[in-house]
Parts: structure tokens; sequence; C-alpha cells
């Protein structure tokens, strides 16, 4: 009984640190997430316009992607880069049914997120390098 009960609280710890692996959140998981973030003020504060390029670095399933493509507009670039790849495929599928037009999906490696020098104006990096 003892050790069930140690197992059981593991997994609550688990979801409680939010480490359940990514393809377990719902799309309704992401708009809670983005919404607990404050998404809208760290936009503000991160002085995006119509026209930046962002990397949405460790984009994930893209929680954040379709957030960050509105806030840079048609004339603006996201690359959503993450080294996992059902993490890539599941982006690339988010990119295709909403038609994100400015999001470019890049398969980046552990020590190499494959951006060229000075092409950002921004980067987002939440819960990618723990």
């Amino acid at each position: 009984m003892k050790r069930r009960s140690a197992v059981c609280f593991i997994a609550v710890l688990i979801v409680l640190a939010g480490l359940l692996p990514p393809a377990a959140k719902s799309q309704s998981a992401d708009e809670k997430r983005v919404k607990s973030m404050k998404f809208p003020e760290l936009v503000a504060a991160m002085k995006l316009q119509e026209g930046h390029t962002v990397a949405d670095l460790g984009a994930g399933h893209g929680a954040f992607t379709a957030a960050l493509s509105k806030a840079v507009g048609a004339a603006g670039r996201v690359l959503a880069i993450d080294i996992d790849e059902s993490a890539i495929k599941s982006l690339r599928t988010k990119v295709e049914k909403q038609s994100l037009k400015n999001v470019t999906v890049i398969h980046g490696d552990v020590d190499d997120p494959k951006l060229a020098s000075d092409s950002l104006d921004a980067v987002l990096v939440i819960d990618t390098y723990h």
C-alpha cells in the first residue's frame, strides 16, 4: 500500500509540475496556458510589431505559435523551432490546419536551432531549456 501511495504522489507531482508529455495537452489546454501566462501582456512587453520576425524556440506543439503569428501579422515571420520529431509533426499539422502562412517550422538540433545570425527581432523561450 505504501508503494502505491508513493507512485500516486509522484504522479500528482508530475502533473502539478507540468511535466506531462506535450501530446497529452489538448487544444483547450493550450488556450488555457496562453491565458494563464498573460500572453497579451508578454507580447506587449516583447514589443512585437507588424513585420517583425520572431522565433518560438522550443515551440513544442505550438501553444504560442498562432498567437505570435497574429502578433507579427501577414508581413511578419514566426520561426517555430523544436528538436522533437513528434512536436515538429504536430506543429506542421497545426500550421496547415490554421493556415498560418507566416509560420515556418524548423527541426532544430540540441546544439543548433538552425537560425541565421542577425535574423530575429525577438525570441520566445518558455519551458524549453530546463
